[in-house]
């Protein structure tokens, strides 16, 4: 029951009991929620107030809204940590989700300037293009496109690699060991293919990922471009205050 005399918002508390339905399976993931007439009945509040508290966890990530269907309990998102440098598989292992991929290509072929600048490659220089989509839990969670020294890994386009971590691979045949990468993300709306492999409207927010990966010896080896569904995953970085008493001294 919502407390009316509660300083506490009323959309709040719907909000949390909400949230306790999920938690507790009472809704199931995947399943849709009550409409906003019912959940007004049902809890005695303006329909402003059921829109709020919705609302609030459709940003959270715990609800998401099919436009003409109704609301549906989502899947939870993955996270991801930024100061950790892993493959995608490891990020999906170490949070009880089952990584997959399907190829979307792999050829071989000459770069574009800005990528052979970045993998400090030899005019004429080719690269392997590997594009993959990215499963978690058999759902599509991203697009990864891949571009890799041909030179470096010449024998990449004979391996499987509809399910295994390009990573591992690397280190295992090549010699190539992740040792750092250069990120950088940003905010962009959709474009229309990778949407429709997606499975999400045209122009929902997602997050756009270039990340150029060294090897041990500072040889770059993999410039990738990734797009990641904003709505099932997000990111999180541990930010640590430098600024100690020996500097105030």
């Amino acid at each position: 029951m919502l407390d009316k005399t509660s300083p506490i918002p009323l959309y709040h508390q719907l909000r949390t009991v909400l949230e306790d339905k999920i938690a507790a399976g009472e809704w199931k993931l995947g399943t849709q929620i009550p409409s906003e007439r019912e959940l007004c009945e049902q809890h005695g509040v303006s329909r402003l107030t059921v829109r709020q508290a919705v609302a609030e966890l459709v940003h959270a990530g715990q609800l998401i809204r099919d436009h003409g269907r109704g609301t549906f309990v989502a899947q939870p998102r993955v996270e991801q940590r930024l100061n950790q440098l892993t493959s995608f598989t490891q990020d999906m292992i170490a949070r009880d989700v089952l990584p997959g991929s399907r190829i979307l290509d792999m050829s071989i072929g000459a770069p574009e300037p800005a990528v052979a600048q970045a993998l400090q490659l030899e005019p004429g220089g080719k690269v392997i293009v590997l594009k993959r989509l990215r499963l978690a839990n058999g759902e599509p969670l991203a697009i990864e496109n891949a571009h890799l020294p041909h030179k470096l890994c010449a024998g990449l386009l004979a391996e499987s690699l509809e399910n295994v971590s390009l990573y591992e691979l690397l280190a295992a045949k090549y010699g190539l060991t992740l040792h750092v990468a250069d990120q950088r993300l940003e905010a962009i709306a959709c474009p229309a293919p990778e949407a429709n492999l997606l499975g999400i409207s045209r122009g929902a927010p997602v997050l756009h990922i270039q990340r150029l990966t060294f090897s041990r010896d500072g040889t770059p080896f993999e410039y990738t471009e990734s797009i990641y569904r904003g709505d099932k995953h997000f990111f999180r970085i541990e930010l640590r205050n430098e600024y100690d008493e020996s500097h105030r001294r």
